[in-house]
This record gives structure tokens, C-alpha cells and sequence, in this order.
């Protein structure tokens, strides 16, 4: 009979063998994982960015923008005449932009003349 001295080496033998060779396919199966992985992500990995570049110009910067609604005016001014009747020229045309003091409209002297008397009657 083998002694027990003699067993436990040979088991330890037969047991090293085995670790050896499974550490051998564990380290084989990891260098194959990694360079599946390194090679996907070198194939199918993330996109290059790409900018679109364009030489330095002067110019006018314009937008466009498209929407439905309603514009509504934050502030409103009533406009009226001190006098009335015809007009001769009107002096701005619709959606111009005015300055204070600014000549809007001229109108005939002979209806000016007669509405600034009978102004001064009623006064």
C-alpha cells in the first residue's frame, strides 16, 4: 500500500495539472474575449466627428422663422386729428415706421381755414 505521505502528492500532482491546464483556457478564452472586443469596438465603435467648416465672411445675418398666431401689440396708442377734412398728401404709407414730430399728412388751407374759425367759435 502507498502511504498517506505519498497519496496527498500525487493528488496534489493531479490537481495542479488540472489548474494549470484550467488557468491555461481561462487565460486563452480572455485573450480571445478582449480582442473580440477591441476589434468591434475598432470596427462598429463611436463615430469621428466631422465639422463642417466655412471661410470668415462679412455679411448680414438673416433668420427665418414660421409660426401661426396672433400678433398682438404690447402698448396702444389712439391717434387722432385736432381738425377735420380733406387731405392733400399723406406723407408716410402703412407700416412705416415714425419719429416724433414728424409730418404726417397735409391737408387743404381752405378746410383748415374754416375749421380753425369755427373752433373758435364754440370755445
Amino acid at each position: 500500500m502507498m502511504s498517506l505521505q505519498r497519496l496527498r502528492g500525487i493528488v496534489n500532482w493531479k490537481h495542479r495539472a488540472f489548474l494549470q491546464r484550467r488557468s491555461l483556457w481561462l487565460i486563452g478564452a480572455l485573450l480571445v474575449a478582449s480582442a473580440g472586443a477591441f476589434g468591434y469596438h475598432w470596427a462598429f465603435g463611436k463615430a469621428k466627428v466631422r465639422y463642417a467648416t466655412a471661410a470668415v465672411e462679412r455679411g448680414d445675418v438673416e433668420s427665418t422663422v414660421v409660426a401661426a398666431g396672433i400678433v398682438q401689440p404690447i402698448k396702444y396708442a389712439d391717434v387722432g386729428a385736432q381738425t377735420s377734412g380733406k387731405l392733400k398728401s399723406l406723407k408716410v404709407n402703412r407700416s412705416d415706421q415714425v419719429e416724433e414730430n414728424q409730418l404726417l399728412a397735409a391737408a387743404f388751407r381752405h378746410t383748415l381755414a374754416r375749421s380753425e374759425t369755427r373752433g373758435s367759435i364754440f370755445r
